[in-house]
C-alpha cells in the first residue's frame, strides 16, 4: 500500500515503469529527447514536468544511469509504452 503511494506520487517512477527499458550496449538516448517524451507523458497524465535537472536526478535516484560525451546519453530506450508521447 505504501509502495503504491509513493509509485503514484513519483511521476517519474511513473513514467519509467511505463516507458524506459534498459538499452542494449551501447545504445541510450539523448537526455533532451528523454526530457521531451517525459513533459509529454506529464502533461497526458496531469503531471508538472518540472525541469530536466530534477527529472535526470530521479532518474538516478531510481538506479539508472547515464554517460556523458558533449551532451548526456540515459542508457535506457523507449518501450512500447511510450509510442503514444513520442514527437511524429
Amino acid at each position: 500500500m505504501l509502495g503504491d503511494y509513493r509509485c503514484e506520487a513519483n511521476p517519474v517512477q511513473q513514467f519509467a515503469e511505463e516507458c524506459l527499458v534498459g538499452a542494449a550496449s551501447g545504445g541510450g538516448m539523448p537526455a533532451k529527447d528523454l526530457f521531451a517524451v517525459y513533459s509529454r507523458w506529464c502533461a497526458a497524465h496531469g503531471h508538472a514536468h518540472g525541469t530536466s535537472i530534477g527529472f535526470g536526478r530521479a532518474l538516478s535516484n531510481l538506479g539508472f544511469q547515464s554517460r556523458k560525451s558533449s551532451y548526456t546519453i540515459w542508457l535506457v530506450t523507449l518501450s512500447s509504452g511510450a509510442e503514444a508521447y513520442q514527437a511524429s
